[in-house]
């Protein structure tokens, strides 16, 4: 019961742009993304003390307003039949 708790919905707008490209055969490859998310009322688990030392509960809570803003690269070459180069960039 310590446990129970009711949060609000979560509601997202979320904001995308990429590109894929494939250049020589597509032996080469170069992929992008942006991203930008706008929350209301975000959800999140949140940990306390149970009462009487009974360990740790959880309970889920909400954030009233959250962004999240970031970026992808991905990069793709194959050099030979035998050998690739695989890479990868995040950012948030």
């Amino acid at each position: 019961p310590a446990e129970l708790t009711f949060a609000q919905p979560e509601k997202l707008n979320s904001y995308e742009v990429g590109v894929k490209s494939g250049l020589w055969d597509n032996r080469i490859q170069l992929n992008g993304a942006a991203f930008h998310y706008d929350y209301r009322d975000q959800q999140f688990l949140d940990t306390f003390a149970l009462p009487n030392g009974g360990g740790t509960g959880f309970h889920t809570v909400n954030a009233p307003k959250s962004r999240v803003t970031g970026a992808e690269l991905e990069f793709r070459a194959k050099v030979t039949a035998d050998f690739e180069i695989r890479t990868n960039l995040g950012w948030l």
